[in-house]
């Protein structure tokens, strides 16, 4: 098992220098054990200390699963759904429990309509859907109701469309938020 030596950093660096500091980086976390790390170790008060990252706080929280995380917005003049993004597999196998999944939206018609924004199954079923009517981009969230939370793993897809033809409905961001 390799582990993470301490080192000085040279005056000018190399690509060998470089490799093999990568290198040391790649196996000490893949090979992740106590012995990796010289000096007391992980959990030895050297790496994790009790005052910094409290163990048990590594329990709760939420976790955020980007569909779309864009700089510019994209636009749809579609009055049909379109699909957009990539897709985020969810297992609920993997997450056990949860308290709420929630959708989180940002985007917005360009002017006076509606524009939809959902989240689909892999069976084409709708699981929750945000209407978004003030022009511009805004922030919208939506929690999944329990009884729509995929019992099996399913891959969810975000699509949009606008109510109108010639308004154009604008998406900057979407994500899926896991709250256990």
């Amino acid at each position: 098992m390799g582990h993470i030596k301490e080192f000085r950093i040279p005056e000018k660096y190399d690509t060998k220098w470089m490799w093999e500091l990568l290198q040391s980086i790649r196996t000490a976390v893949n090979n992740l054990e106590d012995t990796n790390f010289p000096k007391s170790g992980l959990t030895g008060g050297r790496i994790i200390r009790e005052h910094s990252l409290p163990v048990n706080r590594l329990t709760s929280g939420e976790f955020h699963l980007p569909f779309v995380a864009l700089g510019s917005q994209i636009t749809t003049t579609s009055t049909s759904f379109t699909n957009v993004g990539g897709i985020v597999v969810y297992d609920p196998v993997m997450w056990g429990d949860v308290a709420a999944l929630v959708f989180d939206v940002t985007g917005g018609p360009a002017a006076s309509a509606t524009a939809t924004f959902r989240i689909i199954d892999g069976a084409s079923r709708e699981i929750v859907s945000i209407s978004a009517t003030a022009p511009g981009s805004s922030r919208y969230t939506a929690t999944v109701p329990s009884d729509k939370v995929p019992t099996t793993s399913q891959p969810l897809i975000v699509q949009y469309k606008t109510s109108d033809s010639a308004v154009a409905a604008g998406l900057v961001s979407a994500r899926l938020i896991v709250r256990p």
